[in-house]
């Protein structure tokens, strides 16, 4: 299983997708387009293929097929077609359009080859991180759906094209729809059509065109429309997101008007005048902004254009708070659209609690690399302590309320060894994510560095009924000497543990309220590359002592060099 896919599995105890059981027949020509969907996507090598194409298996109980029954046709339907990262290529039968009624999800494959149209149905679709090529093509043009229309299974209101190899211009009266991104494309000239007529003015619209090739001056007609607010209820706290493009914001209240809507905040011509550098292996690390010490992220690239996030910081109410994810990389940076917050109790591991769920989507990280130790930081998060829970705005958010939103410059914190052919040791590669299957939902992350020091964050919980999160962090010295082989018989690395706690999010963040608690001590012995042990013992009773086996889940992407 690849690195991506056993995180999902093992850290967050996520499944692909549910599948449903019906004993009612879908139609026969559903039936053969699903099979005909299955065998140009090349479904012989997917991840999960359960039941696909087996004749004494129903359609409805095929691996990521949700169906439900119609009583205006008295038989099933097909609900939805849910296959994330599932290692689809090839290319795409456009048919299924026709066929899925609510949700079409096939992200993060390796779909390619020209898109021949674009959906009417079903509601939500998600063909981002793919390698579909060529123009966009204009079904689209004329057309202009409604929420209420979407959601009785009128029109395709959620549209995701991201991280593709599109290219050329839009089509002159090509508008989208209500929720549309389109960025991490190569998209270029002035996509008026999107900007000059609002489609859904009661609605609330967002529109992500960032990391495209679009120029040209925004015309002062996007005033006219109805984006949603920065800090709303939208995937990233805005309604829109024009960075990494060549857009010109000429007219003051323009720029006041986009500011109250963009992803990020107010200071969104930022996005549009910086330069980027291309992102090499050494972004691997922990990285943090200088005016917020105590909160950061650590951020590890993995193999096929991956990349794993963890981001320490705090609520409004000052509990500590950890979010994490695998998303893409591109030249410039990574994303991650959607971080999950867990629940579950120390020495456990996930919550038990059939109330509440044991990871939930809180928001979206996305780094973009400025050069000299200089990452530009996008970051979302809906604290949904007093919301109430409901799914509206994709990605399916479990709680909708408002997410506060910014844009940080952030600064290098930590170097891994082995992410260049200089700065590489014997012991660069214990680096990595760690836990124990018994415990699933907590963990470490250790970050060998290059002078032989070693960072370890203890992402877990609190050791009582809330579910809330708890996360330690400290710094040691591996304790072999230089030129010691590794693993004979063991590494053994100790160091003392801090809580930080008090801090809240965003612009009310204020380093001076961080208490550093003296947690107590940790000890890891490595007796392999893969396996090792873990022995704590804490200064709080309710942490109390104890030690377990731990073997690696991730193992960051290190320079190949030259053994000569």
């Amino acid at each position: 299983m690849s690195s991506s896919g056993k995180i999902a599995a093992a850290a967050l105890g996520l499944a692909l997708a549910a599948t449903a059981t019906s004993a009612q027949a879908v139609s026969a020509t559903d039936r053969q387009i699903l099979e005909d969907f299955f065998v140009l996507a090349h479904g012989e090598h997917w991840l999960r293929s359960d039941g696909w194409l087996d004749p004494e298996t129903h359609p409805c109980d095929w691996f990521g097929v949700e169906c439900r029954f119609r009583h205006e046709v008295d038989r099933e339907v097909i609900a939805s077609v849910h296959l994330p990262g599932n290692r689809l290529s090839g290319t795409l039968d456009t048919r299924i359009f026709e066929i899925v009624h609510s949700e079409l999800d096939l992200s993060d494959n390796r779909l390619g080859g020209a898109l021949e149209r674009l959906p009417r149905s079903p509601s939500r679709v998600d063909l981002s991180g793919n390698r579909f090529t060529g123009p966009i093509p204009d079904e689209f043009a004329g057309r202009a759906g409604t929420i209420s229309g979407a959601w009785l299974g009128g029109g395709t209101w959620y549209l995701d094209l991201s991280s593709n190899d599109f290219a050329g211009e839009l089509p002159d009266d090509w508008r989208g729809t209500i929720w549309l991104s389109l960025a991490g494309n190569r998209l270029e000239g002035m996509p008026s059509s999107l900007f000059e007529q609002d489609l859904h003015p009661h609605s609330g619209r967002f529109l992500d065109l960032s990391d495209n090739l679009f120029s040209g001056t925004i015309p002062p007609d996007l005033m006219d429309t109805s984006f949603l607010p920065h800090n709303g209820p939208s995937r990233w706290g805005g309604g829109l997101n024009l960075c990494w493009n060549d857009f010109r914001v000429e007219d003051p209240e323009l720029i006041t008007w986009i500011g109250q809507r963009h992803v990020g905040g107010p200071d969104f011509l930022q996005c549009l005048e910086e330069e980027r550098a291309p992102l090499g292996l050494a972004v691997s690390g922990s990285w943090y902004q200088p005016d917020r010490r105590g909160e950061g992220v650590v951020v590890h690239q993995l193999p096929d254009d991956q990349a794993l996030l963890y981001w320490f910081t705090f609520d409004d109410q000052g509990n500590q708070r950890w979010l994490l994810g695998t998303g893409r990389r591109h030249e410039f940076g990574a994303d991650w659209r959607a971080l999950q917050q867990t629940r579950g109790r120390f020495g456990t591991g996930f919550s038990e609690d059939a109330e509440q769920p044991p990871h939930e989507t809180r928001g979206g990280f996305r780094l973009d690399h400025l050069g000299d130790q200089t990452l530009m930081a996008e970051r979302s998060y809906i604290d949904a302590t007093s919301n109430v829970c409901i799914s509206i705005y994709p990605p399916p958010l479990s709680c909708f309320g408002n997410a506060q939103s910014d844009r940080l410059s952030y600064e290098r914190l930590t170097e891994l060894a082995g992410t260049t052919c200089e700065n590489g040791h014997d012991f660069a590669e214990l680096s990595g994510a760690w836990f124990n299957p018994d415990r699933d939902g907590e963990g470490f992350l250790v970050e060998v560095l290059p002078d032989r020091r070693v960072v370890v964050y203890w992402f877990t919980y609190r050791p009582d009924d809330s579910g809330a999160q708890a996360w330690m962090i400290g710094v040691g010295s591996l304790g072999s000497p230089p030129g010691f082989a590794p693993f004979d018989p063991t590494v053994d690395l100790s160091l003392d543990l801090y809580q930080p706690r008090g801090a809240r999010f965003g612009a009310e963040f204020d380093p001076a309220d961080i208490e550093l608690l003296d947690w107590g001590e940790l000890v890891i012995e490595f007796d392999g590359p893969d396996s090792g042990w873990v022995e704590w013992n804490s200064h709080f009773d309710a942490f109390g002592s104890g030690g377990y086996a731990i073997e690696r889940l991730t193992r960051p992407q290190l320079a190949e060099c030259s053994k000569d």
